[in-house]
């Protein structure tokens, strides 16, 4: 949902797991938990504009266990009967953007 005032908006968006056993997503992960969050900015160029520039921050924490893999670094191979991993994705870009009307 956005929110807006005069020339800025802002917008929050937040995603829950779903249950990924239906597509067969990570299988070989166990006790997955993990949310997705992203918020924006945008200053659109006139008070009645569609036209806008905006800023957008994501992140994706995630933690789940795997058993009995492998793992590579620095040209070396490690063997693990368990792992608990914990990791965060992010990413920041800039936008340049158009709203417009699909159809009628």
């Amino acid at each position: 949902m956005e929110y807006r005032v005069d020339k800025w908006s802002g917008q929050v968006e937040y995603g829950l797991k779903i249950n990924e056993s239906i597509f067969n997503w990570n299988q070989s992960l166990q006790n997955l938990n993990y949310y997705k969050i992203r918020t924006e900015v945008r200053y659109y160029f006139t008070n009645r504009s569609k036209r806008y520039i905006g800023v957008e921050y994501f992140s994706i924490p995630k933690k789940y266990t795997k058993e009995n893999g492998y793992y590579y670094s620095d040209g070396l191979t490690y063997e693990y009967t368990k792992a608990n991993i914990d990791r965060n994705v992010w990413g920041l870009c800039g936008k340049i953007g158009f709203i417009g009307q699909i159809s009628r």
